[in-house]
């Protein structure tokens, strides 16, 4: 029997009526595009359920199979080139595993569409931009994201490839997993920014912003992306941040207590390293006494 899923893309074996539609029509295209831990997947799973567009889930890194590494790690080079006009060029083939929403993609919801892509490899920047896509980049406090890297094991399979590589031996702080993962995140924007700065079609989302205030952050978002904010998409951001779900990975959060909560388990010390750590790659974000006051962390200490 085939699955309800597989229905939703039987049409993308037929290669008449795909090339048909790759031809009508040109998508706009909206890239979600952060460091991992800073919400692109709340923020692609809402813009990606509005009306006439297609979602995609980290399609290109998914496409790219690194071997034992996560891709946030893989640079520019010829698999990622050829992943990414795959995606934003021509149709996702079918057989992927990067639908969160197959019924997006039926034929009849195409003309028209606008393509979501949702992507956490920055060293790839330049690739994605290369395709012209309207840019949401989501930035996050960094002793926030190094805590989420740790509680989620997103940095388990890949601290022996940090600490062998010459490079990023260099230029990281390995003497322990927070501040691994505040330079990590230091490191890798600072690698893409040259690129962010330059591109026009962009906007920048404060994630402890959207949590305070996310009908109204993605109302501007959808307006951005060409999209129409209607009553189910106020329904849905409702309902995604009304309450709290203990995995990792869940899109539900509680909005309004997550930039206060966020810091949890780190304790003043740890702040203040990470606030050096931070200062020391020189970026736009998070430079006032306010971004690091005590008082955030010592509410928050285990």
């Amino acid at each position: 029997m085939i699955e309800k899923r597989s229905l939703h893309l039987l049409w993308l074996k037929i290669p008449l009526l795909r090339n048909a539609l790759i031809a009508l029509r040109k998508r706009p295209s909206i890239l979600v595009l952060s460091f991992p831990r800073c919400g692109s997947s709340w923020v692609g799973s809402i813009i990606g359920r509005a009306k006439k567009a297609q979602y995609l889930r980290e399609p290109i890194s998914r496409m790219v199979k690194v071997k034992g590494l996560s891709s946030i790690f893989s640079e520019t080079n010829d698999d990622f080139r050829r992943a990414s006009f795959q995606i934003f060029s021509k149709w996702p083939e079918d057989n992927i595993d990067y639908l969160p929403f197959p019924s997006l993609w039926r034929p009849d919801r195409l003309i028209g569409g606008t393509l979501v892509v949702k992507e956490v490899s920055l060293l790839s920047t330049q690739i994605f931009l290369e395709f012209k896509p309207k840019l949401i980049f989501l930035y996050r406090h960094p002793a926030a994201v190094a805590q989420s890297l740790i509680r989620s094991k997103v940095m388990c399979s890949s601290k022996d490839f940090l600490v062998s590589s010459q490079k990023y031996r260099e230029s990281l702080d390995l003497s322990d997993d927070f501040s691994l993962g505040v330079s990590l995140y230091a490191y890798m924007l600072s690698r893409t920014l040259p690129y962010l700065l330059s591109y026009k079609d962009k906007v920048f989302v404060c994630f402890e912003t959207l949590c305070r205030q996310p009908l109204e952050i993605f109302r501007q978002l959808y307006e951005f992306g060409g999209l129409k904010f209607d009553n189910t998409t106020i329904n849905t951001i409702e309902r995604l941040g009304s309450f709290e779900h203990q995995h990792p990975f869940s899109l539900l959060r509680e909005t309004r207590n997550v930039p206060a909560r966020q810091f949890k388990g780190i304790s003043p010390k740890m702040a203040l390293k990470a606030r050096l750590i931070w200062e020391h790659f020189d970026l736009p974000w998070y430079r006032e006494d306010s971004d690091w006051d005590e008082k955030l962390f010592q509410s928050c200490e285990l």
